[in-house]
């Protein structure tokens, strides 16, 4: 067995419970990278939507004003 092969990792023993992962490990890193910031981007942008839109759609967004925020952060 060539260690140096692409497919080398797949020739080694591993838990069936986990063969369903091998295919991170035969990822590019960069492609690899660009996928987690692309879903955690795409997550964070979708909590912010739908928390944006309720909290527009309720009284709650009348009653905050920049001071209250400022108080909340600033102790």
């Amino acid at each position: 067995m060539d260690p140096n092969s692409p497919w080398g990792a797949a020739f080694y023993y591993v838990n069936p419970s986990l063969r369903s992962m091998l295919w991170l490990y035969e990822m590019p890193t960069w492609l690899l990278a660009g996928l987690v910031v692309g879903l955690t981007l795409l997550l964070s942008l979708a909590g912010l939507y739908f928390t944006h839109r309720r909290l527009h759609g309720s009284e709650a967004a009348d009653l905050i004003d920049n001071g209250t925020v400022g108080w909340f952060f600033s102790g």
